[in-house]
Protein backbone atom coordinates (compact mmCIF):
# COMPACT_ATOMS: atom_id res chain seq x y z
CA UNK A 1 0.00 0.00 0.00
CA UNK A 2 2.81 2.44 0.98
CA UNK A 3 4.84 1.81 -2.16
CA UNK A 4 1.56 2.59 -4.08
CA UNK A 5 1.56 6.15 -2.33
CA UNK A 6 3.10 8.78 -4.74
CA UNK A 7 3.27 11.41 -1.19
CA UNK A 8 4.78 7.89 1.16
CA UNK A 9 7.51 7.10 -1.39
CA UNK A 10 8.30 10.80 -2.03
CA UNK A 11 9.21 11.42 1.28
CA UNK A 12 10.55 8.02 2.27
CA UNK A 13 13.71 7.46 3.49
CA UNK A 14 16.84 7.01 1.08
CA UNK A 15 18.21 3.34 0.58
CA UNK A 16 21.25 2.50 1.94
CA UNK A 17 24.64 2.27 0.06
CA UNK A 18 25.41 -0.01 -1.77
CA UNK A 19 28.63 -2.31 -1.29
CA UNK A 20 31.40 -0.76 -3.67
CA UNK A 21 32.05 -2.02 -7.60
CA UNK A 22 35.81 -2.12 -8.25
CA UNK A 23 37.41 -1.72 -11.66
CA UNK A 24 39.82 -4.70 -12.43
CA UNK A 25 43.12 -4.44 -11.59
CA UNK A 26 45.13 -3.87 -14.45
CA UNK A 27 48.03 -6.55 -15.49
CA UNK A 28 50.56 -3.63 -16.42
CA UNK A 29 51.26 -0.28 -17.17
CA UNK A 30 49.48 1.58 -18.91
CA UNK A 31 46.67 -0.72 -19.82
CA UNK A 32 44.00 1.16 -18.35
CA UNK A 33 44.37 4.95 -18.31
CA UNK A 34 41.83 7.96 -17.33
CA UNK A 35 41.10 11.32 -18.78
CA UNK A 36 39.14 14.45 -17.71
CA UNK A 37 39.22 18.16 -18.75
CA UNK A 38 39.34 20.79 -16.29
CA UNK A 39 39.56 24.77 -16.68
CA UNK A 40 41.14 27.34 -14.08
CA UNK A 41 40.90 30.71 -15.04
CA UNK A 42 41.15 31.23 -18.72
CA UNK A 43 42.33 28.04 -19.81
CA UNK A 44 41.61 24.55 -20.12
CA UNK A 45 43.61 21.31 -19.60
CA UNK A 46 43.37 17.99 -20.46
CA UNK A 47 44.34 15.52 -17.55
CA UNK A 48 45.20 11.81 -18.35
CA UNK A 49 46.32 9.39 -15.18
CA UNK A 50 47.88 5.42 -16.05
CA UNK A 51 45.35 3.26 -12.93
CA UNK A 52 48.59 0.99 -12.53
CA UNK A 53 51.48 3.23 -12.43
CA UNK A 54 49.62 6.51 -11.10
CA UNK A 55 51.58 8.50 -13.83
CA UNK A 56 50.06 11.79 -14.49
CA UNK A 57 49.88 13.88 -17.99
CA UNK A 58 48.95 17.39 -18.14
CA UNK A 59 48.43 19.35 -21.01
CA UNK A 60 47.05 22.48 -21.93
CA UNK A 61 44.44 22.65 -24.63
CA UNK A 62 43.53 25.64 -26.91
CA UNK A 63 39.64 24.68 -27.01
CA UNK A 64 37.82 21.33 -25.53
CA UNK A 65 36.29 20.12 -29.37
CA UNK A 66 37.09 16.89 -29.88
CA UNK A 67 39.36 17.57 -32.54
CA UNK A 68 41.94 19.66 -30.18
CA UNK A 69 41.61 16.49 -27.68
CA UNK A 70 42.54 13.91 -30.08
CA UNK A 71 45.27 16.07 -31.15
CA UNK A 72 46.75 15.51 -27.70
CA UNK A 73 45.91 12.35 -26.88
CA UNK A 74 48.17 11.23 -30.42
CA UNK A 75 51.31 13.15 -28.86
CA UNK A 76 51.02 11.66 -25.33
CA UNK A 77 50.15 7.82 -27.06
CA UNK A 78 53.01 8.35 -29.75
CA UNK A 79 55.46 8.98 -26.42
CA UNK A 80 54.08 6.08 -24.28
CA UNK A 81 52.03 3.99 -26.61
CA UNK A 82 48.24 2.77 -26.78
CA UNK A 83 46.03 1.88 -23.91
CA UNK A 84 43.68 -1.17 -23.64
CA UNK A 85 40.89 1.09 -21.79
CA UNK A 86 40.35 4.59 -21.19
CA UNK A 87 37.81 5.87 -18.37
CA UNK A 88 35.95 9.05 -19.14
CA UNK A 89 33.24 11.39 -19.21
CA UNK A 90 30.66 11.38 -21.99
CA UNK A 91 31.47 14.82 -23.12
CA UNK A 92 33.96 15.23 -25.68
CA UNK A 93 35.53 11.93 -25.10
CA UNK A 94 31.79 9.87 -26.29
CA UNK A 95 31.47 11.93 -30.14
CA UNK A 96 31.76 9.74 -32.89
CA UNK A 97 35.11 11.22 -34.09
CA UNK A 98 36.78 9.89 -30.78
CA UNK A 99 34.75 6.37 -30.77
CA UNK A 100 36.56 6.68 -34.67
CA UNK A 101 40.06 7.76 -33.31
CA UNK A 102 39.80 4.65 -30.81
CA UNK A 103 39.38 1.83 -33.07
CA UNK A 104 41.81 3.62 -35.12
CA UNK A 105 44.79 3.53 -32.68
CA UNK A 106 43.23 0.16 -31.17
CA UNK A 107 41.87 1.21 -28.00
CA UNK A 108 38.55 0.73 -26.29
CA UNK A 109 36.19 3.92 -24.44
CA UNK A 110 34.32 3.18 -21.30
CA UNK A 111 32.23 6.23 -20.39
CA UNK A 112 31.13 6.63 -16.91
CA UNK A 113 27.44 7.14 -15.32
CA UNK A 114 25.92 10.50 -16.31
CA UNK A 115 25.57 12.40 -13.29
CA UNK A 116 27.93 10.03 -10.74
CA UNK A 117 31.67 11.27 -11.04
CA UNK A 118 32.67 8.53 -8.14
CA UNK A 119 32.33 6.23 -11.22
CA UNK A 120 35.81 7.65 -12.42
CA UNK A 121 37.56 8.35 -9.32
CA UNK A 122 40.55 8.01 -10.65
CA UNK A 123 39.86 10.30 -12.90
CA UNK A 124 38.63 13.16 -10.31
CA UNK A 125 41.45 12.22 -7.97
CA UNK A 126 43.72 13.07 -10.90
CA UNK A 127 42.01 16.79 -11.86
CA UNK A 128 42.67 17.70 -8.04
CA UNK A 129 46.19 17.01 -8.05
CA UNK A 130 46.58 18.59 -11.60
CA UNK A 131 44.70 21.56 -10.46
CA UNK A 132 46.31 21.86 -7.29
CA UNK A 133 49.64 22.15 -9.11
CA UNK A 134 47.67 24.71 -11.36
CA UNK A 135 46.95 26.64 -8.97
CA UNK A 136 50.41 26.83 -7.16
CA UNK A 137 52.24 27.70 -10.45
CA UNK A 138 49.84 30.80 -11.30
CA UNK A 139 50.32 31.65 -8.30
CA UNK A 140 53.63 31.64 -7.21
CA UNK A 141 54.72 32.34 -11.11
CA UNK A 142 57.03 29.02 -11.37
CA UNK A 143 56.85 26.43 -13.71
CA UNK A 144 54.32 23.67 -13.06
CA UNK A 145 55.88 21.12 -15.20
CA UNK A 146 58.69 21.22 -12.29
CA UNK A 147 55.95 20.14 -9.92
CA UNK A 148 55.30 17.44 -11.93
CA UNK A 149 58.23 15.91 -12.09
CA UNK A 150 58.34 16.07 -8.70
CA UNK A 151 54.87 14.32 -8.27
CA UNK A 152 55.89 11.46 -10.70
CA UNK A 153 59.23 11.07 -8.54
CA UNK A 154 57.34 10.64 -4.69
CA UNK A 155 56.79 7.15 -3.91
CA UNK A 156 53.00 6.36 -3.55
CA UNK A 157 51.24 5.33 -0.10
CA UNK A 158 50.70 1.73 0.16
CA UNK A 159 52.70 0.90 -2.43
CA UNK A 160 56.41 2.63 -1.64
CA UNK A 161 57.40 3.08 -5.41
CA UNK A 162 57.37 6.10 -7.40
CA UNK A 163 54.68 6.35 -10.59
CA UNK A 164 58.20 6.96 -12.80
CA UNK A 165 59.78 3.62 -11.13
CA UNK A 166 56.50 1.61 -11.95
CA UNK A 167 56.06 3.04 -15.41
CA UNK A 168 59.88 2.84 -16.46
CA UNK A 169 61.52 0.86 -13.30
CA UNK A 170 63.67 3.79 -12.77
CA UNK A 171 63.70 7.35 -11.35
CA UNK A 172 63.34 10.50 -13.12
CA UNK A 173 66.50 12.28 -13.15
CA UNK A 174 65.32 15.84 -11.41
CA UNK A 175 67.30 19.21 -10.52
CA UNK A 176 68.48 17.69 -6.84
CA UNK A 177 71.48 16.11 -7.70
CA UNK A 178 71.50 12.00 -7.49
CA UNK A 179 73.60 8.80 -7.85
CA UNK A 180 74.05 7.28 -10.89
CA UNK A 181 73.35 4.21 -8.86
CA UNK A 182 69.77 5.13 -8.24
CA UNK A 183 69.04 6.19 -12.03
CA UNK A 184 69.65 2.19 -13.12
CA UNK A 185 66.20 0.70 -14.38
CA UNK A 186 65.23 -2.10 -11.17
CA UNK A 187 62.21 -4.22 -11.60
CA UNK A 188 59.73 -4.92 -8.98
CA UNK A 189 57.25 -7.52 -9.69
CA UNK A 190 54.51 -7.53 -6.90
CA UNK A 191 53.67 -3.89 -7.37
CA UNK A 192 50.02 -5.33 -8.24
CA UNK A 193 50.25 -7.25 -5.01
CA UNK A 194 50.63 -4.05 -3.34
CA UNK A 195 48.05 -2.36 -5.90
CA UNK A 196 45.44 -5.38 -4.68
CA UNK A 197 46.05 -4.67 -1.13
CA UNK A 198 45.62 -1.40 -1.41
CA UNK A 199 42.29 -2.04 -3.69
CA UNK A 200 40.92 -4.33 -0.60
CA UNK A 201 41.99 -1.70 1.94
CA UNK A 202 39.85 1.31 0.73
CA UNK A 203 36.93 -0.92 -0.05
CA UNK A 204 36.65 -2.91 3.55
CA UNK A 205 35.84 0.56 4.97
CA UNK A 206 33.95 1.79 1.96
CA UNK A 207 31.76 -1.19 2.50
CA UNK A 208 31.26 -0.17 6.24
CA UNK A 209 27.51 0.26 6.48
CA UNK A 210 26.35 -0.93 3.16
CA UNK A 211 23.87 -3.22 2.27
CA UNK A 212 23.56 -5.12 -1.23
CA UNK A 213 19.83 -4.15 -2.81
CA UNK A 214 17.79 -6.09 -4.99
CA UNK A 215 17.93 -6.17 -8.62
CA UNK A 216 15.38 -4.25 -10.89
CA UNK A 217 12.54 -6.76 -12.15
CA UNK A 218 11.35 -5.57 -15.75
CA UNK A 219 7.96 -4.35 -15.74
CA UNK A 220 8.23 -3.34 -11.88
CA UNK A 221 7.39 0.38 -11.05
CA UNK A 222 9.89 2.15 -9.00
CA UNK A 223 10.69 5.46 -7.99
CA UNK A 224 13.29 7.88 -9.51
CA UNK A 225 16.17 10.02 -7.28
CA UNK A 226 18.91 12.16 -8.43
CA UNK A 227 20.85 12.04 -5.12
CA UNK A 228 24.48 11.87 -5.48
CA UNK A 229 24.55 8.68 -3.57
CA UNK A 230 23.73 7.22 -7.57
CA UNK A 231 21.17 4.85 -5.80
CA UNK A 232 17.29 4.98 -7.09
CA UNK A 233 16.33 5.50 -3.70
CA UNK A 234 13.13 7.93 -3.72
CA UNK A 235 10.75 10.01 -5.91
CA UNK A 236 12.11 13.30 -7.25
CA UNK A 237 9.25 13.79 -9.44
CA UNK A 238 5.47 12.78 -8.88
CA UNK A 239 5.78 10.32 -11.87
CA UNK A 240 6.56 6.87 -11.50
CA UNK A 241 8.88 4.99 -14.10
CA UNK A 242 8.70 1.39 -15.69
CA UNK A 243 11.58 -0.68 -15.87
CA UNK A 244 11.65 -2.02 -19.79
CA UNK A 245 13.53 -4.87 -21.30
CA UNK A 246 15.93 -2.02 -22.94
CA UNK A 247 16.96 -0.11 -20.42
CA UNK A 248 13.97 2.97 -21.19
CA UNK A 249 11.74 4.55 -19.52
CA UNK A 250 8.30 5.38 -19.87
CA UNK A 251 6.45 7.80 -17.80
CA UNK A 252 2.60 7.44 -19.49
CA UNK A 253 2.98 3.76 -19.52
CA UNK A 254 3.74 3.31 -15.80
CA UNK A 255 0.94 5.63 -14.56
CA UNK A 256 -1.31 3.53 -16.78
CA UNK A 257 -0.25 0.27 -15.28
CA UNK A 258 -0.54 2.09 -12.23
CA UNK A 259 -4.00 2.61 -12.59
CA UNK A 260 -4.88 -0.78 -13.80
CA UNK A 261 -2.66 -2.11 -10.42
CA UNK A 262 -4.96 0.22 -8.25
CA UNK A 263 -8.06 1.40 -9.44
CA UNK A 264 -7.59 4.20 -6.00
CA UNK A 265 -4.95 5.60 -7.55
CA UNK A 266 -5.75 8.03 -10.86
CA UNK A 267 -3.95 10.63 -12.49
CA UNK A 268 -6.10 13.91 -12.73
CA UNK A 269 -5.42 17.36 -13.75
CA UNK A 270 -6.83 19.89 -11.03
CA UNK A 271 -8.05 23.50 -12.49
CA UNK A 272 -8.80 26.55 -9.81
CA UNK A 273 -9.76 30.25 -10.63
CA UNK A 274 -7.89 32.71 -9.66
CA UNK A 275 -8.91 36.15 -8.28
CA UNK A 276 -8.67 37.95 -11.11
CA UNK A 277 -10.96 35.42 -12.54
CA UNK A 278 -8.45 33.22 -14.83
CA UNK A 279 -8.27 29.50 -15.02
CA UNK A 280 -5.12 27.92 -14.16
CA UNK A 281 -4.40 23.95 -14.45
CA UNK A 282 -3.13 22.81 -10.73
CA UNK A 283 0.93 21.69 -11.00
CA UNK A 284 0.96 17.60 -10.79
CA UNK A 285 3.39 18.21 -7.68
CA UNK A 286 0.49 19.30 -5.92
CA UNK A 287 -1.78 16.68 -6.98
CA UNK A 288 -2.38 15.93 -2.96
CA UNK A 289 -3.56 19.43 -2.14
CA UNK A 290 -6.45 21.50 -2.07
CA UNK A 291 -6.20 25.22 -3.24
CA UNK A 292 -8.37 27.19 -2.47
Amino acid sequence: MIKSCRLCEKFSDKNRREPLNVYELPERPWQRLTADIFSYGNHSFLVVMDAYSNWLEVVKIQSKSTEEVIRKFMSIFSKFGCPDTLVCDNIPFGSEKMKAFAREWNFNIVTRSPNYPRSNGLGEKAVGIAKRMVKQSMDTNKDMYSMLMEYRNCPLKHIGLSPAHILFSRMCKTKLPVTAKLLMPKIHSDVREKLKKRQEYGRKYYDQGTKQLKELEEGRIHSESSDDSGNESKMNDVSNTLITNDNTTNTDQAAGLANNMNPDITVTEKTYVTRSGRTVKQPRSLGDYHLA
